[in-house]
């Protein structure tokens, strides 16, 4: 994760260029793979985004994100409860390291839901992304 980071940030600093886009007009997001990058680039960025949407993903390097923390973009963080891929308890985990940090996040466990992505989570996800985007 770490050793991608640099070739990570500097696509989203490239995209906001190409778009002449401030991070602050920036959403984030990610599902499975893409979700497990997506919440631990959001918090090291140098600049907040408007926010960072995962769907079934995990938080592989919270040991570390109290000293690597550089931004506080706020999170809303999506899982099946029934995912067989990478199980819920994941995403329940980011929450909680990202509360300890003063991260702002959203979690949602959705009943029913395997390593997938529904109209339940979509609503959510788009709800949170009008949102933040409001705001800034």
């Amino acid at each position: 994760m770490r050793a991608n980071e640099p070739a990570i940030n500097g696509f989203i600093d490239g995209l906001l260029d190409q778009y002449g886009l401030t991070p602050a007009r920036c959403i984030l997001l990610g599902f499975s793979q893409g979700a497990i990058t997506s919440i631990h680039t959001g918090p090291r960025r140098d600049t907040p985004l408007a926010g960072v949407v995962g769907f079934s993903g995990a938080m592989f390097t919270g040991d570390t994100l109290g000293d690597e923390l550089k931004s506080r973009s706020p999170f809303v963080l999506i899982h099946g409860a029934e995912d067989q891929v990478l199980p819920a308890s994941g995403t329940e985990e980011a929450g909680r390291r990202f509360d300890e940090v003063g991260v702002p996040v959203e979690v949602h466990i959705l009943p029913g839901l395997g390593h997938t992505i529904d109209k339940r989570g979509l609503d959510i996800a788009t709800e949170f992304m009008k949102r933040v985007l409001t705001a800034s």
